[in-house]
């Protein structure tokens, strides 16, 4: 496919118009490239599906697939309501779906004898299995027919897409013929001889695959495929990021200087251990050849990792040189500000 043909706003795909392309831009779809890119959340095939007289209580969520034999809001306490669905399957189970909230919107979407994939956790209350809040999929006649062995995609959704008809079946169809008409144009982006080396397929083989695959193998291989490339680019994107931070010089430490020295021998209660001695010493090491530093400090809860922090940002006060910690969140920040002050009153810095 043309990166022209890719880049085309997806509002101009057949099938899709003004009304569709708006909760599809909302969700990330914006162009004809996105949606090759909308993968399936899961997937259906008679090896995902549990049957409900096999549902166990407490265990992972699982995938039921059945008939919807009755419907109904049941009133509750405080005049709030919820919808209950009683489905039922080949095996003669029964299984209660119930929503505690938005029940009138949930409970529009559903008729008598409509064929629905539900998942989620099962509960056993007395002799019925019953799921709380279950993901959904309301199935047409392809994709009802498990037993043919087909693999069917499920696609994320939601109320907005829902609402203008933009179910996992409209989706495939979108992106079956977006693929029957481009599908051999689209460009390979990685080298020949890396797809060798590593025994890849090829990435429009892969797209398609992942969409509308053959069976669970060539899913497995167009998965590996895609992940495979996803950590390329990352990879990549590091690497030029790093070639480009080397070209950059960073200012020069030297090392332990008198507030490293007096942190790590006088005001710390204990002595550093032998992995803290080694991780100072390369990042002093680091720090002393004028590159830009990246270091990631990886160990256990409680191994230490704050100090060696402190002790790195000490050797930038030594240097001359302002020094910020930071944390992904408030209730971190805090733990860290109570703790970095107890280290540093005694140095008489703030």
């Amino acid at each position: 496919m043309s990166v022209s043909v890719l880049d085309t706003d997806i509002e101009f795909l057949k099938g899709v118009g003004a009304r569709r392309a708006e909760p599809l831009r909302n969700v990330g779809v914006k162009t004809f490239r996105d949606l090759l890119r909308y993968y399936p959340r899961r997937y259906l095939d008679r090896s995902t599906v549990t049957p409900i007289r096999d549902l166990e209580s407490g265990g992972e969520a699982v995938t039921v697939v059945g008939t919807v034999a009755a419907k109904g809001t049941i009133p509750g306490r405080g005049g709030k309501r919820r919808f209950e669905l009683r489905v039922q399957d080949e095996s003669g189970g029964t299984l209660k779906c119930v929503w505690f909230r938005g029940a009138q919107w949930i409970g529009k979407g559903f008729s008598v004898g409509d064929r629905v994939a539900f998942h989620g956790k099962a509960e056993q209350y007395g002799r019925t299995f019953s799921m709380a809040h279950p993901d959904f999929d309301k199935l047409d006649e392809a994709s009802a027919n498990l037993a043919t062995g087909r693999i069917i995609p499920l696609y994320p959704g939601g109320a907005a897409l829902e609402k203008v008809g933009l179910t996992s079946r409209s989706f495939r169809r979108l992106i079956y013929h977006l693929i029957k008409e481009h599908g051999l144009e689209i460009p390979e982006v990685l080298p020949e001889w890396l797809i060798d080396q590593y025994g890849l397929i090829p990435g429009n083989v892969a797209l398609r695959a992942l969409h509308f695959p053959k069976n669970a193998a060539e899913l497995g291989r167009a998965k590996r495929r895609l992940k495979f490339e996803e950590l390329f680019f990352l990879q990549l994107l590091l690497a030029l990021t790093k070639g480009k931070q080397e070209r950059v010089p960073g200012p020069v430490l030297g090392g332990f200087g008198p507030l490293t020295r007096q942190f790590v021998e006088d005001v710390l209660p204990f002595e550093l251990t032998g992995a803290q001695q080694r991780a100072l010493k390369t990042i002093a090491e680091d720090t002393a050849t004028g590159r830009q530093m990246n270091r990631m400090v990886q160990g256990d809860v409680g191994s230490g990792k704050t100090v060696v922090g402190v002790a790195a940002m000490l050797m930038a006060a030594d240097a001359g040189y302002q020094a910020a910690f930071m944390a992904p969140t408030e209730i971190l920040t805090e733990q860290h500000y109570a703790n970095i002050r107890r280290y540093l009153e005694p140095l008489g810095l703030e």
